[in-house]
């Protein structure tokens, strides 16, 4: 099961760093998208496993870390946003509230009951092959059944837009919006709770959040990445916090001044980091401990 167990090395990480310092991070590897302008949104797993989603449907894979990649059987409209929850199977939501997933590695996808949100689906996040959740800016949806049924939540009193989501359980789960705010629920959605992150808010005072990803491992254990642009240019910030997002410890990520990531992937596992570029350009970075 996808981020259920924190393990060992994550958690030496965070006890010992408990942010993306230089000497905890490392760009492993630095290609253009598969599908240059195609490609709406990558992510590698591992080294090796990597998705690429994007325009009427195209997906690729990859599983020999970039080398070659090749064209995925799907049928959907435009896909935006992506989850791999394993070595097979994967996620992503998208237009028309068509939901696909895999289970080989990328090579097929197959459709589920469509989730109309009134939007296209900007965030994606499964702990397994039933149990997800779904998002456009405004709403989400969850799914107990692989997608067979989805129910719209009650919508959390949000000040910006949401930016991902991440699940633990069938009701415990986590949002971060455009505020720099972080709300969660245990109760499947019935309830929300609703935390600013002074530590983000502070590292886009004047300018906006882009795109975040983020991981919570339990409830008191998470992680986040976040592209950021302000007036003196555009940065990456990690955050952890090891208090259930009361309290954060945020650094900064290096990355080329003269880039902007529009998009941000960070595996369920916690180790890798996928940053695009407006350019269609993917950095991929790689914890060190």
């Amino acid at each position: 099961m996808k981020k259920s167990v924190l393990c060992a090395s994550i958690l030496a990480c965070l006890l010992l760093a408990g942010c993306g310092s230089k000497s905890e991070w490392s760009v492993l590897k630095q290609m253009p998208t598969p599908d240059g302008g195609a490609s709406f949104y990558a992510g590698f797993y591992d080294q090796n496993l990597g998705i690429s989603v994007g325009e009427h449907g195209l997906i690729s894979a990859t599983s020999d870390g970039g080398s070659n990649w090749g064209k995925a059987e799907n049928s959907s409209l435009c896909r935006f946003c992506l989850d791999i929850v394993d070595e097979r199977t994967a996620w992503s939501g998208g237009n028309g509230g068509h939901v696909r997933v895999t289970k080989d590695g990328g090579k097929t996808w197959q459709g589920v009951t469509d989730c109309k949100l009134g939007a296209v689906h900007r965030s994606i996040d499964f702990i397994d092959d039933k149990n997800g959740w779904v998002a456009n800016e405004f709403y989400i949806a969850s799914t107990n059944d692989g997608g067979d049924t989805w129910n719209k939540m009650k919508n959390p009193k949000l000040k910006g837009k949401i930016l991902s989501v991440s699940i633990l359980s069938s009701e415990e789960g986590y949002v971060m919006n455009k505020a720099g705010e972080l709300l969660y629920t245990r109760d499947g959605g019935e309830t929300w709770t609703c935390t600013p992150i002074p530590e983000l808010q502070a590292e886009t005072s004047g300018g906006e959040i882009l795109a975040c990803d983020f991981n919570f491992y339990d409830s008191q254990r998470g992680e986040a990445v976040a592209s950021i642009i302000k007036e003196d240019g555009a940065g990456i910030v990690f955050l952890a916090t090891e208090d259930g997002g009361a309290t954060w410890k945020a650094c900064n990520i290096e990355y080329p001044k003269e880039d902007v990531a529009s998009e941000v992937y960070f595996s369920s596992n916690g180790n890798y980091i996928t940053l695009t570029s407006v350019k269609k350009d993917m950095t991929v970075y790689k914890r060190n401990c």
